[in-house]
């Protein structure tokens, strides 16, 4: 079997046989540094070392027609710039490299021989594996003790589940330093500035009026709450009207006043889970959120909706009051990474509305709208609709997981999304990618999380 060789994710070894005896080792190339002039009587003093780059000279020969491999080695090398170079001889490693000088090619009869020469700017191999390391609890802080047995500074990935509310995560090392939050927000919640208002379906009930995100949207049927899979969700137990373009159910939350006795929420958050995934083609489902004021009068809402009844394709849609599309996106609601709504990629959304600013969250990125209409409108309600496309019926022509998977609300009294205590609730993950120096909390950005002067260390 010949040896694998993938360049810039690219398998080599479809046009080429690496020669036996090949290894891709052949040492660091080290460059010392001596001082001149120094004042000992004998010799030199050191100054520093230094890697150089290095070469590796893979000999090997043609697989098949000669000038079709020959042709498509060379589309493969190139590049403009180093790119990631796998021998499979050693598939825990990898080499940041770009071919240099000639591809020439020795030819007798109908076999070819030639020679590809890696040149490895920093002269090192990287490795693809990944440890774990846990924190220990010691004098009131919890401890990592990170050991790296290669030979070159690695980047270093946080993981954080959170036991209880915290508004500020500090990791010191004495290569640096990360923080993300607040310090001055780490010591409780300050419910008279922000206020959690539900977290569940407790308080949703069953409506059979008027869907207000889409009034064509008939709710003859029901909602019901069940597990999946160990998750509690909402969905359709059935009962649906079939004459109509949507025909599904719709439970409405009237949202409990604050601490103070007021209803309404002028500034708000609300974080959902929408799980939307289909186990067939052709299968058909919708889901939507509106959020309401007392006189129905709609803020915004966002629909999730495949009608598709041959292929695979769904659409989101946001919506502004008068049903005023805000944005649409289609995607594959499969159970690979291109469907943010599957259990893979966490199902993860939320809206944030302050004043007249709209806040909105699409695979991976947030986009804001100032909608001047709403600045004044206080959300009241809640509506959850879910349903099926005509009379089609709700086992294989139906969306296999058409959920709501969870749902949060919470009421802010500030002007702006600035300084809210306990940022970090209880079983919030908080993940830090060291390579990128990016952070996410439950899987979504959080660019505003980080404190001037984090370096994100190496060890």
């Amino acid at each position: 079997m010949s040896l694998s060789v993938k360049f810039n994710d690219q398998e080599l070894g479809k046009y080429l046989n690496v020669l036996s005896g090949f290894s891709p080792f052949s040492g660091v190339d080290r460059e010392t540094e001596l001082l001149g002039g120094a004042e000992s009587c004998k010799g030199e003093d050191y100054g520093y070392t230094t890697y150089k780059s290095r070469t590796i000279e893979m000999p090997f020969e043609f697989v098949g027609d000669i000038a079709e491999s020959y042709n498509a080695i060379q589309k493969i090398l190139n590049v403009a710039e180093p790119k990631k170079l796998v021998f499979g001889n050693y598939p825990d490693r990898y080499f940041y490299a770009i071919p240099d000088g000639s591809l020439d090619v020795t030819q007798v009869a109908i076999f070819g021989k030639g020679t590809i020469t890696w040149l490895i700017p920093d002269g090192v191999a990287y490795s693809t594996a990944e440890f774990d390391f846990y924190g220990v609890q010691q004098s009131g802080y919890q401890t990592i003790a990170i050991q790296n047995n290669g030979t070159e500074w690695a980047d270093v990935d946080y993981e954080i589940t959170h036991k209880h509310e915290n508004g500020f995560i500090g990791l010191v090392s004495q290569y640096g330093v990360i923080q993300l939050g607040k310090q001055e927000e780490a010591d409780g919640e300050n419910y008279e500035a922000s206020e959690e208002l539900f977290n569940g379906y407790g308080l949703f009930q069953d409506d059979h009026g008027t869907s207000h995100q889409n009034p064509e949207n008939t709710t003859q049927g029901t909602l019901e709450v069940r597990d999946v899979a160990g998750y509690n969700v909402m969905a359709l137990k059935g009962g649906q009207a079939t004459s109509g373009y949507w025909n599904g159910g719709m439970r409405t939350l009237t949202i409990p006043v604050d601490s103070e006795g007021r209803r309404g929420a002028k500034n708000f958050y609300c974080y959902t889970q929408h799980w939307f995934e289909t186990g067939l083609m052709g299968q058909t489902g919708a889901q939507t959120i509106a959020f309401l004021t007392g006189k129905n009068e709609v803020i915004c809402s966002m629909s999730i909706n495949k009608s598709d009844a041959t292929g695979n394709t769904a659409r989101i849609e946001w919506f502004a009051p008068g049903n005023t599309l805000i944005r649409r996106e289609e995607f594959q609601p499969t159970a690979y990474e291109g469907n943010p709504f599957n259990l893979k990629m966490g199902c993860h959304n939320d809206f944030l509305k302050e004043g007249e600013k709209l806040r909105i969250f699409w695979y991976g990125s947030y986009m804001e709208r100032n909608i001047p209409e709403i600045k004044d409108m206080e959300c009241e309600k809640i509506q959850i609709w879910i349903g099926q496309w005509g009379d089609r019926n709700l086992t294989n022509q139906y969306v296999t997981h058409n959920y709501l998977k969870s749902i949060r609300f919470r009421k802010d009294n500030v002007d702006k999304y600035k300084d809210v205590p306990n940022r970090y609730r209880a079983g919030d993950v908080v993940s830090i990618d060291g390579e990128s120096t990016k952070v996410y909390v439950n899987g979504m950005p959080a660019k505003g999380d980080e404190i001037n002067g984090s370096n994100y260390p190496k060890v």
